[in-house]
């Protein structure tokens, strides 16, 4: 991982949320603040990223974040829409999943937003399930925010 892998991973976060969703840049101010932070406070034993590349360009990310001794949250998932459907978020997910379970933690967790639906597959299918909704006014828009939980 270097500092423009990081920068892509914000940059394309920011970029497919707006144009697909209608996200504003305070999308990408709440992406690149979390990546910051990883980066910053780095853990590599507790903490990984997985960049998915085909022909020396990332088509997809994927992480773990430490949130407290046995909990991890999996952030930052993304594939490049030409490469959907392909498998990738799947692999992705289940690499996340594999070091979670094999890192010590108890209970994995993440944050999406109720009309990502191909993603609350790959969740689902990773045997993650529903535990809370939020509503949230946030990146000018209002969203229904899901979490969503595994335990090992």
């Amino acid at each position: 991982m270097t500092h423009t892998d990081i920068g892509f991973i914000i940059h394309r976060h920011g970029v497919l949320y707006a144009q697909e969703y209608g996200f504003n840049d305070q999308f990408d101010v709440y992406v690149a603040n979390g990546l910051a932070n990883f980066v910053e406070n780095f853990n590599p034993l507790k903490e990984h990223i997985w960049l998915a590349e085909r022909n020396s360009s990332i088509i997809g990310s994927v992480a773990i974040v430490q949130c407290e001794k046995e909990i991890a949250q999996l952030r930052w998932l993304i594939v490049e829409p030409t490469e959907r459907g392909k498998g990738i978020g799947k692999d992705l997910v289940n690499e996340a999943v594999f070091f979670a379970k094999t890192h010590g933690y108890k209970n994995f967790f993440l944050w999406t937003i109720d009309f990502l639906d191909a993603a609350k597959q790959l969740y689902a299918n990773a045997n993650f399930e529903l535990v809370t909704t939020k509503k949230n006014k946030v990146w000018g828009k209002e969203l229904i925010e899901e979490k969503w939980e595994l335990s090992f």
